[in-house]
């Protein structure tokens, strides 16, 4: 009983977090420019692994549609994680969103995955959902 509760705690943060991400993002619907010049600048960065950077190259043409269905993912993953919608397989798109963001900045192959706020803790969380978050309290559906 009481880990429901918990996961429900975990589910509407996690929501709560994807929606203020969100925010930053509303303009990528009518110009995708600040994506594009982003994925450019990760393409580019020496300090980071290779793979990482030919990743954020291969995404640039894509820019366009990328920066409305990270909006998209981003702010209806929030929604409906806070309204129990779908939660297992929004917390599992969503911790692949996080994932592909995290190999693109060259985070994820990088000791600042375990440290960053939009790392680890936040991919664990969504798994742990993606799990466990079958029939939880204050759920519409699983």
């Amino acid at each position: 009983m009481w880990s429901g509760r918990a996961l429900v705690l975990l589910r509407v943060a996690l929501g709560v977090f994807l929606i203020m991400k969100s925010l930053s993002k509303w303009g990528w619907l009518l110009d995708a420019t600040p994506l594009a010049t982003r994925l450019t600048a990760w393409s580019t960065r020496a300090d980071v692994a290779a793979a990482s950077r030919a990743y954020a190259h291969l995404l640039i043409p894509g820019a366009p549609i990328f920066g409305r269905l990270v909006l998209l993912g981003e702010l209806g993953g929030g929604l409906a994680l806070i309204g129990g919608v779908w939660t297992r397989p929004v917390a599992v798109l969503s911790a692949l969103m996080v994932l592909n963001f995290q190999l693109a900045s060259g985070g994820l192959i990088s000791v600042d995955f375990l440290a960053d706020s939009s790392g680890l803790v936040v991919v664990a969380g969504l798994i742990a959902l993606g799990l466990g978050g079958r029939n939880l309290p204050l759920s519409v559906t699983s």
